[in-house]
């Protein structure tokens, strides 16, 4: 078991680490630094900590914040961040900072404002619409409408480790 949590945080982070490659090397071109960290929630004496950790189970709550740093010499307009949530990990409701300005329930990022609404098949075979359940996110969009040259820029969300990793 302790195998499978470590290799769901290496899963984690590796994913972390590749989307803030990804992003380094944008940024690279367009001098819009980025950067993602994710931290362990833990209480210690009753006040939560964030903490660096490789060691994570089921139920564990991990925050992510997503730096942005505008080194463009002007000013940035529209900026839409955009975070994943990992297979395993479901997004905890208003735990992100700012609101988060969309949500995507599918791979292919189709991004809409909470609430969202999906289409389901009623009993009878009439099509329905209900609300989605925020554990269908999969991925969360902030909408920074202006950055100024030198402005930095945390982007935050919360998720909790539903499931450990399977082979």
């Amino acid at each position: 078991m302790k195998t499978k949590t470590t290799l769901f945080m290496l899963l984690i982070l590796i994913a972390g680490s590749a989307f803030a490659q990804q992003a380094r090397l944008v940024a690279q071109r367009n001098e819009l630094v980025s950067d993602l960290k994710a931290y362990k929630v833990v209480k210690v004496d009753n006040k939560e900590q964030l903490v660096e950790t490789n060691s994570v189970m089921p139920g564990d709550i991990i925050e992510y914040q997503l730096t942005y740093v505008n080194e463009t010499g002007g000013s940035i307009s529209n900026l839409r961040p955009v975070l994943p949530v990992p297979d395993g990990m479901i997004f905890i409701e208003n735990t992100a900072s700012p609101i988060v300005h969309a949500v995507s329930l599918t791979q292919d990022q189709v991004f809409q404002q909470p609430p969202v609404l999906k289409e389901i098949t009623l009993p009878n075979g009439s099509k329905g619409k209900i609300k989605a359940d925020v554990k269908e996110y999969r991925f969360l969009q902030w909408l920074q409408s202006s950055m100024v040259s030198g402005e930095t820029k945390v982007f935050k969300a919360r998720m909790r480790i539903i499931a450990p990793v399977t082979n």
